[in-house]
């Protein structure tokens, strides 16, 4: 049998067919993607509002005001609030057994006014901080390989040292590692304290962990924004679950150095002492350390105890919300990322900028910071270490940690920056590329 061809016309019209057909599907997957976009905006906005309003509802009772956002300590109501009166009024006042045991309660909720840190001890054991900085999911877990604080570039179990382990925040957003560097870092601390019975590592919370607590994935990864934002909800979950566990924290002062994710201004220094919440936080902190009075050397610690209550009892009132709400001096951006007129960043937003017109801190030798990215090694102005130098591919990958060494007085003395690099035969090599005398 002879096959005859179509005519044209008929493949002409087949063809006309197809290529409307093809439009037709384009029309109608970008019509599917716009409402689909439009379903998520609508639920982003409907957990929004009803988080705030939950934490209108937390804000006018436990918590006080909440502008301030204080801890349970100092912002309690009732028998928690006349106890922290009797102590701001007489300090040497014998309280009676009910005045006692909320005392005991009061102290028991501020998990670092009951658990502050020992520097008698820090200085026998440690003679240097490895301090690392803006991560941003670069795979954290070969560069704790590399800088000798894990066993294996695949396991992130801690291996002991003389080292303290400081990791500046910022490790969500923009890389595809957010998650697994979460993980990383929890099971880097966990098996520290196992090993050794004390906190080697300590995690900071940043600027964008806090963005991510409250649903604002503008600068996530494609990879933790996919599937619903599967992995950014397991994220913002788990931060928050450590938060409230003392596990992630906002401030840590030890040897004379603060380390937060953006540094502490001298202005918002300035006006947490002058906060009602927090004498009354000194004064059950006298009670608590047995003290007669706060000298300026002992004063930044009670501050950074202090910010570290007040993030845990943000975080704490609001359990089980999709999103958190954060207010109060410490969490609000300053005049340059659009905040109040002539305000300044709390120790999550300030900027390099900033810190240029601060005064120093009376009892602060150091500030150990990130945020402000270098895009190279780390730069001192003044009192304050810039220590973020791009981790993230998005910033460059520029790979490496910091070491502050330690004289035996636990006193600083050099920042080494130790890049990871690779040579020509594509094997990595560590280098010291810059040393800061401290």
């Amino acid at each position: 049998m002879k096959l005859r061809a179509k005519p044209l016309n008929k493949r002409i019209k087949k063809g006309k067919k197809t290529r409307n057909t093809k439009k037709m599907q384009k029309r109608y997957k970008k019509n599917r993607t716009r409402k689909m976009r439009g379903g998520y905006d609508l639920l982003f906005w409907l957990m929004t509002a009803g988080s705030i309003a939950a934490c209108v509802l937390f804000n006018s009772g436990y918590y006080g005001s909440g502008e301030s956002g204080a801890p349970a300590a100092a912002a309690g109501s009732g028998e928690n609030l006349a106890v922290t009166k009797i102590l701001l009024e007489n300090e040497d006042v014998v309280l009676d057994a009910s005045q006692q045991k909320t005392f005991d309660d009061v102290v028991r909720k501020t998990l670092f006014l009951k658990n502050p840190r020992s520097p008698e001890v820090q200085r026998n054991k440690f003679d240097s901080f490895i301090v690392i900085g803006d991560v941003h999911g670069a795979n954290i877990a070969p560069i704790l390989f590399r800088a000798n604080l894990t066993a294996s570039p695949s396991d992130c179990t801690w291996r002991p040292g003389r080292s303290r382990v400081v990791q500046l925040g910022d490790f969500t957003d923009r890389g595809d590692y957010a998650l697994e560097d979460h993980m990383c870092l929890q099971k880097l601390q966990a098996t520290s304290r196992e090993m050794s019975g004390e906190t080697v590592v300590t995690r900071l919370l940043g600027n964008h962990e806090i963005m991510v607590m409250e649903g604002d994935w503008r600068y996530a990864a494609k990879v933790d924004s996919a599937n619903g934002n599967k992995r950014l909800t397991q994220l913002s979950t788990s931060i928050q679950e450590e938060v409230v566990k003392g596990n992630i924290q906002a401030t840590l002062f030890s040897n004379g150095i603060f380390f937060s994710h953006a540094g502490l201004h001298s202005t918002v220094f300035s006006q947490i002492i002058q906060e009602q919440n927090f004498k009354s936080y000194i004064a059950l902190y006298k009670r608590a350390k047995k003290i007669a009075m706060v000298t300026d050397e002992i004063m930044p610690e009670i501050v950074s105890a202090y910010i570290n209550d007040n993030l845990r009892g943000v975080v704490e009132s609001q359990a089980g919300q999709p999103l958190v709400r954060f207010t109060g001096p410490i969490f609000r951006t300053g005049e340059i990322r659009g905040g109040p007129r002539g305000s300044v960043g709390g120790p999550f937003w300030a900027d390099k900028m900033e810190h240029a017109e601060a005064a120093s801190i009376p009892g602060i030798d150091l500030q150990a910071v990130g945020h402000t990215i270098q895009r190279g090694p780390p730069q001192r102005q003044g009192d304050v270490l810039f220590l973020d130098t791009g981790m993230s591919p998005a910033y460059g990958g520029y790979q490496g940690i910091s070491k502050i060494a330690l004289d035996t007085k636990g006193n600083p003395t050099i920042l080494t920056f130790q890049v990871y690099e690779v040579d020509r035969r594509r094997k990595p090599v560590t280098k010291d590329i810059a040393v800061i005398k401290l």
